[in-house]
């Protein structure tokens, strides 16, 4: 005697293996992707807000073209991170060879990076805020920028800021 399912089950089981083999092997589509072409062109702009966007509830499809260019997003970024942890010099060349930063860099861009890429190595980001360079400098002003301080009290604000980030600043 084996074991039964019944049919609808194996229907169903059948359509969620379908959606899966082809989201994973599915390029980024749609309008909003050009964020995440394999070979940009141009900076991208800010990925944050963009990405932000994209993974806002909408129906069907939309939505997942934008949690697929989101999935992209972070596969790049993951990447990024592992060249700015091995040497923060570098890792920011990558990210403008890439198109995920502007080239000249703009404070605003690498503070957004630094706050929102995951994986970053929080004392080579502090390393790189604790520079005493006048762009680290700028970097550092826009990073504290990015965060919103309203309605916290004075030391949740701090443990979030600092985060372990900043032992060199």
């Amino acid at each position: 005697m084996g074991t039964s399912v019944s049919p609808w089950l194996e229907g169903l089981l059948a359509v969620v293996a379908g959606i899966a083999d082809r989201s994973a092997a599915a390029p980024p589509m749609g309008d909003a992707g050009a964020f995440v072409d394999a070979d940009p062109k141009e900076y991208a702009g800010d990925i944050w807000t963009t990405a932000a966007a994209a993974a806002a509830p909408a129906g069907g499809v939309k939505r997942a073209d934008g949690l697929r260019r989101n999935r992209h997003l972070k596969r790049r970024l993951l990447a990024c991170a592992e060249h700015f942890n091995r040497s923060y010099k570098k890792g920011l060349a990558y990210m403008q060879e890439i198109k995920l930063l502007p080239d000249p860099l703009e404070p605003k861009a690498v503070a957004r990076f630094l706050k929102f890429a995951p994986q970053l190595d929080k004392e080579v980001v502090g390393e790189y805020l604790g520079d005493h360079k006048e762009f680290n400098i700028a970097a550092l002003g826009e990073y504290a920028d990015v965060f919103d301080f309203k309605g916290v009290s004075l030391d949740r604000a701090l443990r979030s800021f600092l985060d372990g980030r900043y032992h060199k600043v």
